[in-house]
């Protein structure tokens, strides 16, 4: 039974929306490359155990690993990289706001490598969350610290989502040649993870394994939730949808970190927060309603007009 579009959206929204929270946990645990690595470790050990119980193909030509090692690259590696990097000195609202970006960055490259049309609605969908997230996070964009590191961490998390999003783009051009999400994912996340490793010991990083409860627990729900079954969710929904559409997920996100962090970091909510929300959630509205069929054949609708 195929899983509904609405079920892959929520999924995704909710699980990714308290990975925000979790990825704190992970921040004092050593090395964030090594992090990564091991969180796509523990991904692609349980995605590769799923195929093999199953008896799914594992078998795939030189070419076609390119395409997954690329994806992982891009996708599992370097994007949280960048994320993790910007987490350290950003406040993760600061960063929530930022990862809506996404929208815009996949439509731009669905328009020029996919000749995907760019539609008015999602146009009008991503100014209202933008509008809304700025005013949900009024507070921390006014109060935050330009001086220092500041700078160059906000264009580190800028690229984190315009690198995410050509993963976006190499996933959807597999899934167009017919590779299989869930394979496609378990190739990414191995190739990730070995590219993390890489990157760590080129850099020198210090191979010290955190055996904190909290940076385990975290580390297994980002593991298992975080990664294998929202990138199933959400990578599943960008084939079905396209890039501009399955990226909305990006503006319900932050709404769910916002909600955890009321329970969690004591967020105050106020007016201006309270719009903010509003107006994301009627982005969201305007960029994935389908108006209903009227049953009125296209050319009798054309001759109205």
């Amino acid at each position: 039974m195929k899983t509904p579009n609405w079920l892959l959206f929520a999924a995704a929204c909710l699980i990714w929306g308290t990975t925000w929270y979790a990825i704190k946990f992970q921040l004092n645990g050593g090395s964030p490359l090594l992090s990564i690595a091991y969180r796509f470790s523990i991904a692609a050990a349980l995605l590769f155990s799923y195929l093999l119980l199953r008896k799914k193909q594992v078998k795939y030509s030189l070419n076609e690993h390119f395409w997954f090692a690329l994806q992982g690259f891009l996708l599992f590696g370097l994007c949280y990289w960048f994320t993790y990097l910007a987490e350290s000195g950003l406040t993760s609202g600061l960063v929530a706001v930022l990862s809506s970006l996404i929208i815009f960055f996949n439509v731009v490259f669905g328009k020029i490598l996919l000749k995907r049309p760019i539609l008015p609605k999602l146009i009008v969908g991503f100014l209202l969350g933008i509008c809304g997230m700025a005013l949900l996070y009024k507070d921390e964009l006014a109060t935050a610290d330009f001086s220092n590191e500041a700078p160059a961490l906000l264009i580190i998390a800028v690229l984190s989502n315009l690198i995410a999003s050509l993963g976006n783009i190499v996933s959807m051009r597999n899934q167009s040649k017919g590779l299989p999400v869930q394979q496609t994912n378990a190739f990414g996340m191995l190739y990730g993870a070995v590219f993390m490793y890489l990157l760590a010991l080129i850099k020198g990083d210090s191979w010290h394994f955190s055996t904190a409860p909290s940076y385990i627990l975290s580390l297994i729900y980002l593991g298992v939730f975080g990664s294998v079954v929202a990138f199933y969710c959400y990578l599943t929904l960008l084939g079905r949808l396209g890039p501009g559409r399955a990226a909305y997920t990006n503006l319900v996100i932050p709404i769910i970190a916002l909600l955890v962090s009321t329970l969690f970091e004591s967020f105050q909510w106020n007016w201006y927060a309270s719009l903010g929300l509003a107006l994301v959630l009627a982005g969201n509205w305007v960029a994935l309603f389908k108006p209903v069929k009227t049953g009125i054949p296209k050319n009798a609708r054309l001759a109205k007009k």
